[in-house]
């Protein structure tokens, strides 16, 4: 018997879902690969405004350190200093610490004990050693502290405890005052964004010249760090064109002039 309904025959495959499929492949890897492009131009862009914006408030933050030492020169006849014990003549206290007062910081002030041998890591000041001054903060750093914002303290350096606060005709104690220092107080630098911290209390400083330039500014992919000049002005600069002969001369208070190259 004959079968009068023959067997269908099975559709044949079409080849467009295949094309769509490799077209859709195709435009996904050329998409991921735009995206990949765009972000990789974008975020050294916006790394380079984020650094951009620190480097202004680190210099901002360094504006009011200067206007709050020479509240403090002008108040006591003296460049801000570190106090030392006048027995054994050790550092007790930061020069940061005795600006407290005149960056509204007076109740911070007055809760030292300045009476300890060792005043600022003795236990009774731990509340003031740990306590965080925004103005010594790096942006990014966080709330600390600790500070990178160092003076220097090398030999006739402006925090140097002995040849800039002594007569050198008489050898007297003599107070350091802008006005006085003889390379101008434009040209010579106080405080400098330095590559190494420090607690804010504690006086300790960079020990230059008088050895290799220390290790400059906090974590900068370009090389800059800011600086105070003790006239209160505040810029930055490159570690790319710094020398010792021109760092040098921007710290001791009384070699001659020295310009910085930006």
């Amino acid at each position: 018997m004959s079968n009068d309904f023959a067997e269908p025959s099975k559709p044949k495959k079409s080849a467009l879902p295949i094309i769509l499929g490799l077209g859709g492949l195709l435009f996904l890897l050329c998409a991921g690969g735009i995206v990949v492009l765009v972000v990789g131009l974008i975020f050294p862009a916006l790394n380079k405004v984020k650094e951009t914006e620190e480097r202004l408030q680190i210099q901002s933050n360094l504006r009011q350190i200067g206007l709050a030492s020479l509240n403090y020169e002008s108040s006591m006849g003296d460049m801000v200093h570190n106090s030392h014990n006048r027995n054994s003549n050790k550092a007790m206290l930061s020069w940061r610490f005795q600006l407290f007062p005149y960056m509204e910081y007076d109740n911070l002030f007055n809760q030292a004990d300045w009476l300890k041998p060792s005043a600022w890591d003795d236990p009774i000041n731990k509340n003031v050693r740990l306590a965080a001054v925004k103005e010594f903060n790096i942006p990014g750093q966080g709330p600390s502290n600790q500070t990178y914002l160092q003076a220097f303290s090398g030999p006739s350096a402006i925090l140097d405890p002995k040849s800039p606060r002594t007569d050198r005709l008489n050898g007297q104690p003599k107070a350091l005052e802008i006005s006085t220092i003889p390379d101008g107080a434009s040209n010579t630098i106080f405080v400098i964004e330095s590559g190494t911290p420090v607690t804010i209390i504690q006086p300790v400083d960079l020990n230059y010249p008088g050895g290799p330039i220390p290790p400059l500014g906090y974590e900068t992919t370009t090389g800059r760090f800011a600086l105070l000049f003790a006239d209160g002005s505040a810029r930055s600069a490159t570690t790319k064109r710094l020398t010792d002969t021109i760092l040098t001369k921007l710290v001791v208070i009384d070699d001659g002039i020295a310009k910085l190259k930006d």
